[in-house]
C-alpha cells in the first residue's frame, strides 16, 4: 500500500476517469468519498498475509446505474 493514499489512482471505475488520482478530487464531494473508500479496504486487509483468505471493504459508494443502490466490493487478496 502507498502511504500517501492521495496517490492512489483509479484504473477502472464507472464515473471517475481512468488514470485519475485520488488526490486530484480534493475539493470535491467524490474526494471524501473516495477516501472512505480506500481507508476501508487499508483496514479491511491489513494484517490478512495468508493466502487464500478473502476481505470485504464497505463504503458508501452509489451505483453508476441508478445513483441510488449502495455498492460493495469484494476484493481477493
Amino acid at each position: 500500500m502507498q502511504d500517501d493514499i492521495d496517490e492512489t489512482t483509479f484504473i477502472d471505475h464507472p464515473v471517475v476517469p481512468t488514470g485519475t488520482t485520488l488526490g486530484s478530487l480534493k475539493g470535491t464531494p467524490d474526494y471524501e468519498l473516495g477516501k472512505s473508500k480506500i481507508n476501508a479496504f487499508i483496514d479491511a486487509t491489513s494484517g490478512c498475509d495468508e493466502v487464500g483468505k478473502f476481505a470485504l471493504a464497505d463504503y458508501e459508494w452509489l451505483s453508476a446505474d441508478d445513483i441510488a443502490t449502495p455498492v460493495s466490493i469484494e476484493f481477493k487478496r
